[in-house]
């Protein structure tokens, strides 16, 4: 058995790294459980044949004549054409036009993976949530940073911009509450937002 040339290595790796690198890029966007080691290969495969036939097409326009996988310009179009193209289709599969377009053909699948991802983490940046917590207690505040995966070890939420619900007074309150609040997730109760991220 003959052993493979550095020149058929580099043509099968031509065939898995541009789509391994455009699907890096969107679940940088998008981030999802790691699928299993064959879904991943066959998912790369299929998505670097488009990604090499447009990345030829391009080389001839700009002027690249060796399109082998050992020219270094060729190699660096191959990879930047790849990153730009995952960036591209994260985008695009973030817009709210694209959502309701899906969801009109019945493809309710969001990118996101939790509900926590897809609603608070996509509101505006003055966007405000008030919180209940198990004891009763409310704050009010906007959401920064919080798990993005379901199944994640992080049981946080973090608020900034907090006010307590001071019920005496049946005013919010914002003096002492500091700039930011850290809040354990199993103490909400409910979380209420001020508008439909939907």
């Amino acid at each position: 058995m003959e052993a493979l040339t550095a020149e058929q290595v580099a043509q099968v790796v031509t065939f898995l790294a541009p789509g391994f690198a455009a699907r890096l890029v969107y679940t940088a966007r998008f981030r999802q459980r790691e699928p299993g080691e064959f879904t991943i290969l066959v998912s790369s495969v299929v998505a670097s044949l488009p990604l090499v036939a447009v990345t030829n097409a391009v080389a001839r326009r700009v002027g690249i004549a060796h399109t082998t996988v050992t020219a270094l310009p060729y190699v660096a179009l191959l990879l930047g054409v790849s990153v730009l193209v995952g960036y591209l289709v994260a985008l695009l599969r973030g817009w709210p036009m694209t959502r309701n377009i899906l969801g009109r053909l019945g493809l309710a699948y969001q990118p996101e993976e939790s509900i926590y991802a897809q609603t608070m983490l996509a509101l505006p940046p003055g966007a405000a949530v008030t919180i209940e917590f198990t004891d009763g207690r409310k704050l009010s505040g906007t959401p920064r940073i919080g798990p993005g995966l379901a199944g994640e070890e992080i049981e946080e939420l973090c608020l900034t911009h907090p006010a307590w619900w001071d019920p005496a007074s049946q005013r919010w309150r914002e003096d002492g509450a500091g700039g930011a609040v850290i809040v354990p997730l199993k103490q909400i109760f409910t979380v209420t937002l001020d508008r439909d991220p939907t």
